[in-house]
């Protein structure tokens, strides 16, 4: 994007090979993202959480058992 002190923001996108739209956060953030905020609790519950137990036990009895099976067996 150093493009972008010589000339329009459009052709030094083009110069980047990225749209102008894209270009045009570059160089309103500096050219750095900010990282996305991590958080540690759930954003949803667990959906197998009542059901763990259960695939926990066929998977020591069985472990060649694949996802297919033990859905059909929860269910």
């Amino acid at each position: 994007m150093k493009e972008k002190s010589k000339g329009t923001l459009r052709r030094a996108a083009m110069k980047s090979n990225i749209c102008e739209k894209t270009a045009s956060k570059y160089v309103k953030n500096e050219g750095r993202e900010e990282p996305k905020k991590s958080h540690k609790h759930r954003t949803r519950s667990d959906p197998f959480e009542t059901h763990w137990p259960d695939v926990v036990h066929m998977l020591e009895r069985s472990p060649t058992l694949e996802a297919i099976p033990i859905f059909v067996q929860i269910q």
